[in-house]
Protein backbone atom coordinates (compact mmCIF):
# COMPACT_ATOMS: atom_id res chain seq x y z
CA UNK A 1 0.00 0.00 0.00
CA UNK A 2 1.41 3.38 -1.00
CA UNK A 3 1.95 6.03 1.64
CA UNK A 4 -0.50 8.89 1.50
CA UNK A 5 1.01 12.37 1.08
CA UNK A 6 1.62 14.03 4.41
CA UNK A 7 0.39 17.47 5.29
CA UNK A 8 3.04 19.43 7.17
CA UNK A 9 2.05 20.31 10.71
CA UNK A 10 2.32 23.93 11.66
CA UNK A 11 1.83 24.48 15.39
CA UNK A 12 0.66 27.86 16.62
CA UNK A 13 3.95 29.58 17.47
CA UNK A 14 2.49 31.98 20.01
CA UNK A 15 0.70 29.19 21.86
CA UNK A 16 3.85 27.05 21.71
CA UNK A 17 5.94 29.87 23.17
CA UNK A 18 3.46 30.38 26.02
CA UNK A 19 3.33 26.67 26.87
CA UNK A 20 7.08 26.22 26.76
CA UNK A 21 7.68 29.31 28.89
CA UNK A 22 5.22 28.05 31.51
CA UNK A 23 6.80 24.58 31.49
CA UNK A 24 10.28 26.09 31.73
CA UNK A 25 9.27 28.10 34.79
CA UNK A 26 7.89 24.89 36.35
CA UNK A 27 11.12 23.05 35.57
CA UNK A 28 13.22 25.79 37.16
CA UNK A 29 11.29 25.31 40.40
CA UNK A 30 11.83 21.54 40.52
CA UNK A 31 14.17 20.14 43.12
CA UNK A 32 13.90 16.42 42.32
CA UNK A 33 16.82 14.86 40.45
CA UNK A 34 16.35 13.75 36.84
CA UNK A 35 15.34 10.15 36.22
CA UNK A 36 18.65 8.33 35.53
CA UNK A 37 17.66 7.06 32.06
CA UNK A 38 16.60 10.56 30.94
CA UNK A 39 19.76 12.05 32.41
CA UNK A 40 21.79 9.46 30.49
CA UNK A 41 20.08 10.31 27.20
CA UNK A 42 20.46 14.05 27.66
CA UNK A 43 24.16 13.63 28.44
CA UNK A 44 24.74 10.94 25.80
CA UNK A 45 28.01 11.16 23.84
CA UNK A 46 26.14 11.01 20.51
CA UNK A 47 24.72 14.45 19.87
CA UNK A 48 22.02 13.18 17.51
CA UNK A 49 20.34 11.33 20.39
CA UNK A 50 20.39 14.44 22.56
CA UNK A 51 18.91 16.68 19.89
CA UNK A 52 16.29 14.16 18.68
CA UNK A 53 15.09 13.58 22.23
CA UNK A 54 14.85 17.30 22.94
CA UNK A 55 13.06 18.02 19.65
CA UNK A 56 10.57 15.21 20.17
CA UNK A 57 9.82 16.14 23.76
CA UNK A 58 9.37 19.82 22.99
CA UNK A 59 7.13 19.04 20.03
CA UNK A 60 4.96 16.76 22.15
CA UNK A 61 4.74 19.37 24.93
CA UNK A 62 3.63 22.04 22.47
CA UNK A 63 1.04 19.89 20.70
CA UNK A 64 0.08 16.57 22.25
CA UNK A 65 -1.39 15.34 18.93
CA UNK A 66 2.05 15.36 17.26
CA UNK A 67 3.64 11.98 16.62
CA UNK A 68 6.89 12.12 18.57
CA UNK A 69 8.18 8.91 16.98
CA UNK A 70 7.78 9.96 13.34
CA UNK A 71 11.51 10.74 13.03
CA UNK A 72 12.43 7.13 13.86
CA UNK A 73 10.00 5.67 11.33
CA UNK A 74 11.44 7.48 8.31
Amino acid sequence: MANAPRTPLRPDRDLARERLEALWQDALGMTAPAVPIIDGLINHKQTSIRFCLLTQLLGKLVDNSLDAMCLQRR
